[in-house]
């Protein structure tokens, strides 16, 4: 009989997001990490593994294909275990919801959003709830990765690596020194899918539900791999084996808080010019260049098992702030404990906000990873009748992001990186000028379909007239 495990169940199947847990766990030692040519960071096997083990399917969040949180967060946060909680059908039970941004403007211009990750991080190392935070930085060249999970134990480690990191970082090397030394209390910081994997670790592994104290979540709209951040330092012009310095969430002091930009600098600390997100990042995200397959299996975008979840408050009457301003969903009273008394201490600026008002700031990610599962699933396992049908445009463009999604890959790998940005975009070409017209064009002629038709008319009038 054939051995099972997360190599065979789920990265055999496209379906590895990198988070690198099973790995951190294997009671073997017998998985590893590695960059795919695909550009995806996933698990493989160095060693044979035990007959009798399943310990990396049972971590992984999708062993079974899809990835659904809700009965997880029904048992962590859901009435049974706290009187409190309150339900909301995309967010889940929690107990409150805040939004706003830290005081100190060094932490506020550092860090992601209002910096509210950061302060919280900083206030459970100095308040003495925790020994050590997680933190992802710069991996040393000798690495062979791009970036990394670190420990951090100061404020000054904690501000350091302050700000988003748009890269896939695996936290295996971390959980195992969890797992050695279950005295050491942590707080871990990732997307939803790696805080699942975590917990559902937590759950199988005294030692490290011991360790692990805090889990934070940061929602997820779909995840991007290596080759992502290889085609911005390309287009800005910074060779990737001579990295110093990356910035993705560069603010802008006049803008609006999503008109921030990506920053190379070299090791001679020569930076590239700014490359504006909404310029090609956004491009490739909206498109699904080198996007995570997992992504598309994964309903959760507020990180419903983790005991607090941070994002941007992408909502009108914050958005024109160019410091930014942070949404975040509480789901312990330690938590909002914790965030009310950076209030009372003038370190937080906070105000209440309606779950409803946090799902709307995230709107479009909601509707792309929980609304729309119907169109991306074979018939015979679609989700329930409760996911909204896809109209013929939303069909057409989960379409045109699959095929982009795996071309890109393809194309990035064989002409990007021994070619250039140029023999790249030329085997995109087709689907490439497909996302234009459909993402740029069409919501120009549909938006103005009286003033299209009378053109058009006029057009065809006048060519009947000279035949």
């Amino acid at each position: 009989m054939a051995l099972t495990n997360v190599v065979t169940q789920v990265v055999d199947h496209g379906l590895c997001s990198g988070c690198g847990v099973c790995v951190g766990v294997c009671p073997s030692s017998a998985l590893d990490m590695c960059t795919l040519a695909n550009g995806d960071l996933a698990a493989y096997c160095v060693d044979k593994c035990s007959e009798h083990c399943d310990l990396c399917l049972r971590v992984c969040p999708f062993a079974n294909g899809l990835y659904d949180p809700r009965q997880d967060n029904v048992n962590l946060y859901g009435p049974k275990a706290q009187s409190a909680a309150t339900f909301q059908e995309h967010i889940g039970w929690q107990r409150c919801c805040f939004v706003g941004f830290s005081q100190v403007e060094n932490r506020r211009s550092r860090g992601a959003s209002g910096g509210l990750v950061t302060w919280c991080l900083e206030a459970l190392l100095t308040n003495g709830l925790v020994d050590k935070v997680t933190v992802v930085r710069l991996a040393p060249q000798s690495s062979g990765s791009l970036f990394e999970f670190k420990a951090a134990q100061s404020v000054e480690e904690i501000r350091e690596a302050a700000g988003s990191v748009y890269h896939p970082v695996a936290i295996s090397d971390l959980l195992r020194e969890m797992v050695a030394e279950p005295d050491t209390r942590w707080a871990v910081v990732g997307v939803p899918c790696l805080c699942a994997a975590v917990r559902r670790a937590t759950a199988r592994l005294p030692r490290l539900q011991q360790s692990v104290r805090y889990i934070l979540g940061l929602a997820c709209g779909m995840l991007q791999n290596t080759m992502y951040t290889e085609m911005l330092l390309a287009k800005s012009g910074t060779c990737l084996t001579d990295i110093a310095q990356i910035i993705y969430r560069h603010k802008s002091p006049d803008g609006p808080a999503n008109d921030y930009g990506f920053i190379a600098t070299n090791r001679e600390e020569k930076g590239s010019a700014s490359l504006r997100y909404m310029s090609l990042p956004y491009f490739l995200g909206r498109n699904a260049y080198f996007r995570y397959n997992a992504c598309n299996y994964c309903k959760d975008v507020f990180a419903e098992v983790a005991d607090a979840c941070f994002m941007d408050a992408w909502l009108p009457e914050y958005a024109t702030d160019p410091q930014g301003t942070s949404l975040v969903v509480v789901r312990t009273e330690a938590l909002e404990k914790l965030l009310l008394a950076g209030v009372a201490a003038d370190d937080l600026q906070l105000d209440r906000i309606a779950p409803e008002r946090v799902v709307l700031s995230q709107q479009s990610q909601v509707r792309r990873k929980q609304e729309l599962l119907r169109a991306r699933l074979p018939r015979e396992n679609e989700a329930g009748p409760e996911v909204v049908s896809a109209s013929w445009q939303e069909r057409f463009d989960w379409w045109l992001q699959r095929a982009t999604q795996y071309r890109s890959k393809r194309a990035w790998d064989r002409y990007g990186r021994g070619y250039g940005r140029f023999a790249f975009w030329v085997a995109m070409g087709d689907l490439a000028t497909f996302q234009v017209i459909f993402t740029k064009v069409m919501p120009w002629l549909m938006s103005r379909p009286r003033r299209v038709m009378r053109k058009m008319a006029n057009i065809f009038g006048h060519i009947r007239n000279r035949l």
